[in-house]
């Protein structure tokens, strides 16, 4: 079985904001919270540090 790759949490916010349309709702220091509206509201906060 392959290892997953090591991200850090801004290029997972990258990730998520390019290829699966999540917006950048607010931000409290190194946390994020990034939002998605299809059908329901779908909410992931991540940590920008590495």
């Amino acid at each position: 079985m392959s290892k997953l790759p090591k991200l850090s949490g801004e290029e997972v916010i990258k990730i998520l904001t390019k290829k699966f349309n999540f917006r950048v709702s607010r931000q409290k220091g190194s946390h994020i919270t990034l939002i998605k509206f299809e059908g329901k509201k779908k909410v992931v906060t991540a940590n920008a540090s590495r």
